[in-house]
């Protein structure tokens, strides 16, 4: 059985309370509509679970085995170069313009984009490898999704700082899944009321997870209105990193406004 361990904890962070279960099993050879084919593997969990404070985190670590995400990173690779060379390097933070520290695209249903620090992500039409990834994760989560954020890190330098996916966009309620591809990075999360030197709350520690290549990672709600997250710099990390962020968005316009229901 695959295992999966949290890194220890370094000064101020914590493991919450992890649980470390092993539900009724749950594999299946999974093949897409454009014949990608994937092992998925749900039956080792790992559950982050604190109502008191908002936290409510499903972790997967071997959601696909080790060769099928080597083959999946490197066809995003191949795929997603021209996209990402298309998208927006810059961002704005309190008026100044500085460079995004990451690579970013976006697929999603006709329509959709996705707005933060000034900048605007319209959606690239959905691609084979994306849909086949959308696919697996939906059966999955047992939720549906209409977005998804892609983000590569060339290595440990890139990063993406503390920050909640609060977009009026989103659909407030809606699940989050995070899909991984490539060198093992840091997750971070901490409380929105334990952040600063004046944080209201100083007895919430930052929770940490190690999310390996081919992990998913479900953040349910109310987990994104109560905990930031972060990508930290990580100066020994030298490969590339891909992530996927499905997300469930509003659609706006008027003649068709709707919200993808939960299952």
């Amino acid at each position: 059985m695959d295992t999966f361990v949290l890194k220890r904890k370094r000064n101020d962070e914590s493991d919450a309370d992890v649980k470390d279960l092993e539900p009724a099993r749950k594999r299946r050879d999974f093949t897409s509509s454009s014949g990608e084919s994937f092992h998925l593997c749900t039956d080792v969990i790992t559950r982050l679970e604190r109502p008191e404070v908002g936290l409510n985190v499903l972790y997967y670590p071997s959601f696909m085995s080790l060769g099928d995400s080597k083959t999946v990173l490197k066809q995003l690779e191949e795929t997603l170069a021209p996209y990402f060379d298309q998208s927006p390097n810059i961002v704005k933070i309190g008026g100044k313009t500085i460079p995004i520290p990451r690579q970013q695209t976006a697929f999603g249903d006709k329509g959709l984009k996705y707005s933060f620090s000034g900048i605007s992500l319209n959606s690239n039409a959905w691609i084979p490898i994306i849909s086949s990834l959308k696919s697996a994760v939906e059966w999955a989560s047992g939720d549906k999704f209409n977005f998804v954020l892609v983000n590569r890190y060339k290595n440990g330098d890139d990063h993406i700082g503390e920050h909640r996916d609060d977009e009026r966009e989103l659909d407030p309620l809606g699940m989050i899944a995070s899909l991984s591809f490539g060198a093992e990075r840091d997750f971070v999360f901490r409380h929105s009321q334990s952040r600063g030197k004046n944080a209201k709350r100083k007895d919430i520690s930052p929770v940490k997870i190690n999310l390996l290549s081919g992990s998913l990672l479900l953040m349910r709600s109310p987990t994104n209105r109560e905990w930031y997250h972060s990508l930290p710099v990580r100066k020994g990390v030298r490969d590339v990193r891909i992530n996927l962020t499905f997300r469930r968005m509003v659609i706006n316009d008027r003649s068709t406004q709707s919200i993808l229901k939960h299952d």
